[in-house]
């Protein structure tokens, strides 16, 4: 006892001593903040500002208007490194890392190493190293590989299944390009037994490990326009630990641990497989045979050749295909009782392949209706003339497990996560049903931009991925025109695309500088796919639908099963623009990261006429970010189109005058430029013009205060024929982007959204704001301002289940009440076959499972809900995922801890790998639980490396979700020290993103929040309410 009283008497002069350091702390940065801002403000430099003395000055300069950025506070030198080389985590560390200890000091922002330092011995330090560049020489090309794969472990039960090896022959034609002495290809984790070159050895095989190639030193040199044949044989080891290679997994609780056995190549992955040019741009034809167990079904890219069995193995040959890139080649091995349903399209079988259960609850019915009407569309849409373009038979695969990725597509076989092909319309949500569908429609566009026309490297996967991305949008309009989809594309894919681009470590679209494979499965994210298909829909505004979907057809048809050039996409489009080309104009959006903010003021005092002059710089995200690896004189090609009108009385009737002018348009591709209207003065401008552009804009007129700019945007919105929905979602986006970095105050902000509740169709600016609202409130709940947070949001008879979970996540106590009310209305037995009738609409089922369990203390339920979590086999995989994301929000710190370690244990079936991370992202939504799946994170990462592997996507952007909501500095040293203990080296960049989207909330919280607490508090806040009542 004693001794423990001295503990606590040291602890508590300690923290006296802390409190000291604190309070003098704060006097410093209370007068370093300020000095430092105003340094930033009066070192502006620019000749628009300074020659237009009217013109309001940035609240916050931009990058590119100071000379340096300023420190907040001293910095201190960069962390290094963790220790050993990559495959240290793995391997040579079990221990577990210590909690960190939180300052009571504003940490140094600093810049950790993205790349881990190597400390194992240089193995070129005595030879010369034979290649030395990610890329394969042009030396030769392969025409055609023969694949013979077996696997007798796979079917035996004494073999630990982390354990199996498989065995493989590859015969590859290879055709020689230029004259060579040697031949380069891939291979990873292999080990090879013998090599042949027309039967004959190399004279040495040097292993390239830094660039995963092998290196054959040829006894005879080979000669341009030779052909060869190089035979290989090798072992390798089926991928337990993620969803890539040749992988194996179990089928959930209740399939009687059936295997399956599946590949996923892209975009590396199949040099972990057989010896092969694995680049894009190498394609070649293929003739696989698979051994596998008797009881046993073998699907391939294309149909069966033949099945020989013998001992209770099967080998099936499968007929060669049509040239593909090594990513796209594909092969599954399935119980034979498994699950399937099939429909004609044309002179193509497509079939669904899924759990009996499933199959037999016609859970898969509208997965097929939908596959087949999207061919139907697409190849009216693409002018395929070609009958035999399909193949003859396409397999949709229903992976029980697929952790790394929603959907594959390749050539015949298309892998799934199971709850993207499994849809019940009675228990799944419209918006469930929406993403769904939109999720498999992208695979099939990628049937001709991916399949048939390939890229030759990795920085063109933009366009495939975001053709895909955005080519759905049209597939899904035609076929369910009451969703409105092509709309939605703003609150799905802008919005979202436009925050996570405000980092400095985000990456171009297309990415020329490629060195690493981390750098190539990096662009694989949200960028490529939602930024992407964004500027693909600015593109297609200016040429026109018609043009555009011209140009995707001369560029498929020139390059059928071929490699595509973007080039010919550009140049095939009818271009208007005299001051610059197609290409020119869109690779100022790809080869540059981030986006501009555009800056308009209009000044109407002139009698002669309206002035307008636009300025661009680049957006970033905070100010304390550090930006110094970006080009500060990038200027992009901004296409611009701006409403005008209104007269400049004052009163409210003059905004709806001279509404119908025509559009003022500008090329903007220098940093400003200016546009005159001569003979009228008008009141207020909006560009962007429904919202097709990819950025930001602020507003500013002469004579008019930014109060009555946004009174005036608060006016026109009532009335709608003025702007479209898009345009309210573009104003709202704006709003809360300006406020987020304080160039905007958000009692101006707010006033775009006091007219939503005055309507009941305006789905698009409702979208944006509760987007931004759920943005912000992820900030807020762990802040002293969360209580005034609770705007008290109307909303039609619980008519849209978007506003009810906004007002449930915002603790309203109505709604809450109502979601206990629901929940007791389900009948208990939909719980263990999901057939019954759950008497809540689909549209509200996840909100009200998920709030109730959050609010109630009863444990009963919260394990009876989890009882029937791991035993509901028949269920689709969206309603387990509902049932876990309801048990991650419980209050109870050992319920989430429980789940956790539940799903840490990799050895029982309770939690499928897929659902783990779905859990961990769960919890960190959660107040009580983001603490807990943190510690939890970094203190078994090692593990979950040993589990995941490096290469897993989703594993790798889990940190992104886990850091989300951290705001203050405590957690940023947490997560700095982190990234310094373990750098990725895959998923540095992602890192860094999470450091500096814990730098932006940081920053917002110091500075920005209490004026957003302030704009919705008192009197605003009645008169918010009131108005979104009205």
């Amino acid at each position: 006892m004693l001794e423990k009283r001295k503990q606590n008497g040291i602890e508590l002069a300690a923290w006296q001593i802390a409190a000291i350091f604190i309070l003098s702390i704060a006097c410093l940065i209370g007068i370093t903040i300020p000095v430092s801002r105003q340094k930033r403000i009066n070192c502006e430099s620019s000749s628009y500002f300074t020659s237009n003395s009217d013109l309001p000055r940035p609240r916050h300069v931009r990058q590119g208007q100071c000379p340096a950025d300023l420190p907040v506070c001293s910095t201190a030198p960069t962390p290094t490194g963790g220790t050993g080389s990559t495959v240290s985590i793995v391997t040579t560390s079990t221990a577990q890392p210590t909690t960190t200890t939180a300052r009571n000091t504003l940490p140094p922002i600093t810049k950790p190493p993205t790349v881990p330092p190597s400390t194992t011995s240089n193995p070129w330090i005595n030879m010369t190293r034979p290649h030395n560049s990610i890329r394969l020489p042009t030396v030769a090309r392969p025409i055609s590989y023969d694949i013979h794969i077996s696997c007798p472990q796979c079917w035996n039960a004494t073999i630990s299944t982390t354990d199996i090896q498989f065995s493989g022959r590859t015969t590859i034609e290879v055709s020689i390009i230029t004259q060579t002495s040697s031949l380069i290809f891939h291979a990873k984790d292999l080990i090879i037994k013998s090599i042949l070159i027309n039967g004959t050895n190399p004279l040495n095989t040097i292993n390239i490990p830094e660039f995963e190639m092998i290196y054959l030193n040829l006894t005879n040199t080979l000669l341009a326009g030779q052909r060869i044949t190089l035979d290989i044989t090798y072992d390798g080891r089926v991928n337990r630990y993620d969803q890539s290679g040749f992988y194996l997994e179990f089928f959930y609780t209740g399939i009687n641990n059936e295997k399956f056995l599946g590949t996923n190549f892209e975009p590396t992955d199949a040099r972990r497989v057989f010896p092969c040019w694995d680049e894009p741009g190498y394609k070649a034809t293929y003739t696989l045979a698979i051994e596998h167990d008797e009881n046993t079904l073998a699907l391939s890219n294309t149909p069966t050749n033949t099945i020989i069995t013998n001992n209770g193995i099967s080998t099936t040959t499968f007929i060669t295909t049509v040239p593909l890139s090594t990513f796209l080649l594909a092969w599954a091995i399935v119980p034979n009782d498994f699950g399937v349903a099939s429909i004609m399209y044309d002179k193509t079988n497509i079939s669904v392949w899924a759990r009996k259960e499933l199959i037999e609850n016609n859970r898969i019915s509208f997965t097929l209706t939908l596959i087949q009407t999207s061919l139907q569309f697409l190849t009216d849409y693409f002018n395929e003339t070609d009958d035999d373009f399909l193949p003859t038979k396409i397999d949709f695969l229903a992976v029980p497990d697929f952790a790394n990725n929603d959907a594959t597509s390749n050539w015949g076989l298309l892998s799934f996560r199971e709850d993207i092909l499994s849809f019940d319309e009675k228990l799944n949500s419209a918006e469930m049903q929406q993403n769904v569908a939109k999720t498999i429609v992208e695979q099939l566009v990628q049937f001709w931009f991916g399949n048939s026309v390939t890229i030759n490297w990795w920085n063109d996967i933009w366009l495939h991925k975001a053709m895909a991305a955005f080519i759905s949008y049209k597939v899904l309009d035609a076929q369910f025109p009451s969703w409105n989809i092509t709309q939605q594309i703003v609150v799905r894919d802008i919005v979202p695309a436009l925050w996570h681009d405000s980092k400095p470590s985000s990456h171009p679209l297309s990415n020329n500088n490629i060195t690493t494979n981390a750098e190539i499965i990096n662009l694989f994210d949200s960028i490529t796919y939602l930024k992407g298909a964004s500027v693909l829909r600015m593109f297609e505004n200016i040429v026109g639908a018609d043009q555009f979907q011209g140009a995707t057809q001369i560029y498929l048809q020139r390059n059928r099963f071929d490699i595509g050039n973007p080039s010919d996409f550009y140049t095939s489009l009818n271009w208007t623009f005299v001051q610059t080309t197609a290409e020119e104009y869109i690779k100022s959006w790809l080869e540059e990261p981030n986006y501009p903010l555009l800056s308009v003021h209009m000044d109407a005092t002139n009698p002669s006429g309206t002035t307008i002059t636009f300025r661009q710089s680049r957006y970033i995200g905070a100010i304390e970010l550090d930006d110094s690896n970006l080009n500060r004189n990038f200027r992009w090609k901004i296409n611009i189109y701006c409403t005008v009108g209104g007269i400049d009385n004052g009163t409210i009737a003059s905004l709806t005058e001279n509404a119908n002018e025509p559009l003022v348009q500008l090329l903007l591709q220098t940093e400003n430029d200016t546009v005159s209207i001569p003979g009228k003065q008008y009141a207020w401008i909006k560009c962007n013009k429904d919202f097709n552009g990819f950025y930001v804009t602020e507003y500013s007129v002469t004579n008019q205060e930014e109060s009555q700019i946004w009174d005036n945007y608060e006016q026109l919105f009532v009335i709608t024929e003025t702007f479209s929905n898009e345009d309210k979602a573009n104003l709202i986006n704006d709003a809360f982007i300006l406020g987020h970095i304080g160039t905007l105050l958000y009692q101006e902000a707010l006033k775009v959204v006091l007219p939503l509740g005055q309507t009941k169709e305006q789905y698009l600016p409702w979208k944006a704001f509760i987007w931004h609202w759920h943005n912000l409130a992820d900030v807020e709940e762990h802040s002293k301002y969360f209580r005034g947070f609770k705007i008290e949001f109307y909303f039609y008879s619980l008519y849209k289940s978007s506003r009810f979970e906004l007002l449930c996540r915002m603790q309203d106590t109505d709604a809450l009440l109502k979601a206990s009310e629901l929940y007791y209305l389900i009948d208990p037995s939909y719980f263990f076959n999901s057939s019954a009738d759950t008497n809540v609409s689909p549209d509200y089922l996840t909100t009200v499972l998920q709030y109730h369990i959050q609010n109630t203390y009863n444990v009963e339920e919260w394990y009876y809900m989890y009882q029937n979590y791991t035993v509901n086999t028949v269920g689709t995989a969206q309603e387990r995922l509902a049932m876990l994301a309801a048990l991650s929000q419980s209050k109870d710190i050992w319920r989430l801890k429980l789940l956790l370690e539940d799903g840490l244990d990799f050895t029982n079936s309770l939690i499928e790998t897929q659902d783990f991370i779905s859990i961990m992202e769960f919890i960190a939504k959660n107040p009580v639980g983001r603490y807990i799946v943190w510690n939890f994170y970094r203190h078994n990462y090692e593990e979950f490396i040993s589990r995941f592997g490096f290469n897993n996507r989703p594993f790798n952007a889990l940190i992104l979700i886990l850091t989300k909501s951290f705001e203050n500095e405590y957690y940023l040293t947490e997560v700095q020290e982190f990234i310094a203990k373990f750098p990725h080296p895959i998923g540095s960049n992602v890192q860094q993103l999470a450091r500096e989207q814990t730098i932006m909330n940081f920053e917002w919280l110091l500075d920005e929040a209490e004026g957003l607490d302030e704009a919705i508090s008192g009197g605003d806040k009645q008169k918010l309410n009131k108005k979104l009542i009205s």
